[in-house]
């Protein structure tokens, strides 16, 4: 599981980047969105990595 948690991190990096770099987007809005959802994708990765979150995913989802 913690391939697929690494993968995570990467393609958020990736985006990141991706949007930072970018230079010319059609709207402001497309950028922003570009970048949030590499923010969101990298921090759901690292927690993934904490001990214990296993746990909490299963309270969450009911597993």
């Amino acid at each position: 599981m913690g391939f697929w948690y690494f993968l995570g991190v990467l393609i958020g990096i990736g985006l990141l980047l991706y949007g930072i770099m970018q230079s010319s987007y059609k709207t402001p809005f497309r950028k922003l969105s570009v970048l949030m959802i590499g923010t969101i994708l990298i921090g759901f990765s690292l927690y993934m990595f904490l001990p214990g979150s296993d746990d909490t995913m299963a309270e969450i989802f009911k597993l």
